[in-house]
Order: structure tokens, then C-alpha cells, then sequence
């Protein structure tokens, strides 16, 4: 039996829930968004197997992708058609301009939080559903029911600990998780490999990307480079917290908070850079033990509800995709301001990364680290 709805379908014994697994009626068009992966290719697959009629699409997002030419491997495979969409032009001006304004600004960004929303969803939903499919489907582990009482579509976190991508969704709307399916939010990476395998699907065995995915070898300084921003790689002067100067920089864009290891530069104790200052052109360092803070701001704030908090609330908090959940409180500060209080000081919050706001398996929303 397939594993694609288990775990919505269990929720359905609460009487609060109902899955969206049970809405396309069979032989609905369905569209799988294809990147050449296991994931997806799974995804795909299930879909086919319940009987839905399943078209892929595919994106190329940036010069040199391989995307096509991987997702149409398993297109060829599944004998299902493939659709393809030039986006090169939309992410260039949403997510590589974003990258190098960010890292130039004293930042450290997060494409992939930016890119779900403004290209990934949005293009793709749009593009499936004036084909006439009724969802769109993808391969994130990440899981979306709709919660009868308070009327909305809730965002939860996949099954498996190792692999729940939600963070990456935080930006989602109502309206796009009302017309999306994530397949593999109750299934591990293990047992989606296994599936593929057993269905003798070309990528089982290919490899997770950790990179990102537009700079080639993970080389993101000359990715920069090449892109002109110029503005990051001005040499400046690293200083002490006091403005003490210890020694010369090769630009801010090549450093980001908590970092100890490539600064070139020796020091009688190990040194961490606190802080990245754009205006100054400087690069503050400290000890391990000043990373530590309990309090952080954030804007450019969205929640799934696509209501704004009203008052403080109790949250778990990540402050970047690798980070585990700390409790804190979360206070409103206006239209687009929240201030997270934790009980125990966090290490090396970072500005330009996203905050998300879990409360147990639901995802509320985040948003960006202010400096």
C-alpha cells in the first residue's frame, strides 16, 4: 500500500482535520514538478499509482542546469508527458540579485526561502493550473491538511526529523497550499530510495545536494564575482568590539556570523566574527562565549494563517535550516516587526537568515534575521 497520504489520512480521526488527499477525485489531473531526482520521481510515481493523471514539469532556472535533461529521464520513464518552463529571467531577477544585494548588505542569505515562494510555487502552480490539473505536487518532505476549525490550510512538519524541509516553506500562502500535495511528508529519505529502487527508477541512487544550486562547486565568492558585486569584496579592516584594529580584510561578503576557520588572519586565541558593519567596511571579532544572545529581531515577517500576531505568544523557534528548536516568546512590534525572546541564549544568530515559527508540528511562519 502506498505510504502517499498515511499520515494525513490518520489525521483525518480528528475530527478537526480533513486531509487534502481525499479531494482529487481519481483521474484528476495532477502535475508533479520534476527536477530529476528521487524525490520527485517518487512523487510522481505514487500519484500514478492511485490513478490520478500525471503530467511533469520541470524548471530551468539558471545557465547551465542539467534540470531538463534529469527530470526528462524520468519523465521518459514513467511514460508521463513533460512540461518545461524557462525561468531563468524571473529567478535571475528574484532570487541571483537578491543573493548578491544580501551578501553585499552584510548579510547572509537564504535563496531557497525566497525562491519557494516567488518562483518555485508560484510559477509552477500557476503554469499547472492552466493546464487544467487540479494540484500541484512536489517532493518536499513537509506535509499540508486543512484544519476545519479555524477554516485554513496548516503547514506541518514531515515525518521524518532528518529530512523535514518546512522551514523552507515557511512563506507559503493559503492559496498555494489549498492547491498543493507533498507526497513524501510522511515517508523517510530511506523508504522513498527503497520505493524508487524497487520501481527500478534511474536516479535511486542519486546523490542529496547540500549546495546551492546555481553557483557551480559551491564556490559562492566567484560566484559573487562574476556577478558584479563588487561592493562585498572592498578590503577593509577587521576590529576588535572595542574598534580596536587587528589586521586587514578581504571583503564582508566573504565572512558570515559565528565563523572562526579562512579568516587570514593570526591572533594569540581563537577569533569568531560577531559582526559584519557594511558602513564601516569592517569585520567585528570576539570570542566564542559573545556569539550568545537571547533576543533577536525580525522583518519581512509572513504567516501561513495571513494573519499577523496580535499578541505575544509562545513559540519554538529555528534560526537557520540546520538549527534544532528553541522555545521563546514572540512579541508583535508593529506591521512588519516581531522580537523573539528565548530561554537560553542562541549562538551566532545570523542576519539574512530565516526565523520559522513552529508551534508543536505546525509551521505559523517566520521571517528574516534583522542585524
Amino acid at each position: 500500500m502506498t505510504q502517499l497520504f498515511e499520515c494525513a489520512l490518520k489525521e483525518k480521526a480528528k475530527p478537526s482535520f480533513a486531509s487534502d488527499a481525499d479531494l482529487p477525485a481519481a483521474g484528476s489531473k495532477i502535475m508533479a514538478a520534476l527536477s530529476g531526482g528521487v524525490d520527485s520521481a517518487v512523487t510522481a510515481l505514487r500519484l500514478i499509482q492511485l490513478g490520478y493523471a500525471v503530467e511533469g514539469v520541470t524548471m530551468t532556472l539558471f545557465n547551465g542546469s542539467k534540470a531538463l535533461q534529469e527530470a526528462q529521464k524520468t519523465a521518459d520513464f514513467l511514460k508521463i508527458r513533460l512540461h518545461h518552463l524557462d525561468l531563468t529571467q524571473a529567478f535571475d531577477a528574484e532570487v541571483i540579485q537578491y543573493f548578491c544585494r544580501t551578501y553585499a548588505a552584510g548579510l547572509t542569505p537564504n535563496p531557497c526561502v525566497v525562491c519557494n515562494p516567488k518562483i518555485k510555487f508560484r510559477h509552477l502552480l500557476d503554469f499547472a493550473l492552466r493546464q487544467g490539473a487540479c494540484k500541484l505536487a512536489t517532493g518536499h518532505y513537509a506535509r499540508c491538511l486543512y484544519n476545519r476549525e479555524i477554516q485554513q490550510h496548516v503547514l506541518l512538519k514531515g515525518c521524518d526529523p532528518k529530512k523535514d524541509q518546512s522551514y523552507f516553506l515557511y512563506g507559503l500562502s493559503q492559496e498555494i497550499l489549498s492547491k498543493t500535495l507533498f507526497p513524501l511528508g510522511c515517508s523517510t529519505k530511506d523508504e522513498v530510495r527503497q520505493e524508487a529502487a524497487q520501481a527500478g527508477i534511474p536516479p535511486a541512487e542519486k546523490k542529496d545536494s547540500q549546495e546551492v544550486c546555481f553557483i557551480p562547486e559551491n564556490n559562492y565568492q566567484a560566484f559573487l564575482k562574476r556577478y558584479g558585486c563588487a561592493k562585498g569584496f572592498e578590503a577593509g579592516y577587521f576590529v576588535d568590539r572595542t574598534g580596536k584594529i587587528l589586521g586587514r580584510h578581504q571583503g564582508i561578503a566573504c565572512y558570515t556570523i559565528g565563523q572562526r576557520k579562512g579568516l587570514g588572519i593570526a591572533l594569540q586565541k581563537p577569533a569568531f566574527v560577531l559582526k559584519l558593519d557594511p558602513l564601516q567596511n569592517q569585520v567585528v571579532l570576539g570570542d566564542d562565549a559573545d556569539l550568545f544572545s537571547d533576543t533577536l529581531i525580525s522583518s519581512q515577517n509572513h504567516f501561513i494563517s495571513g494573519e499577523f500576531p496580535q499578541a505575544a505568544i509562545p513559540v519554538a523557534a529555528r534560526i537557520r535550516s540546520g538549527a534544532s528548536e528553541a522555545s521563546a516568546m514572540l512579541y508583535p512590534m508593529g506591521p512588519d516587526r516581531i522580537k523573539l525572546v528565548f530561554e537560553k541564549a542562541q549562538r551566532a544568530i545570523t542576519p539574512g537568515q530565516s526565523v520559522v515559527f513552529y508551534q508543536g508540528e505546525r509551521v505559523l511562519g517566520g521571517g528574516m534575521i534583522l542585524p
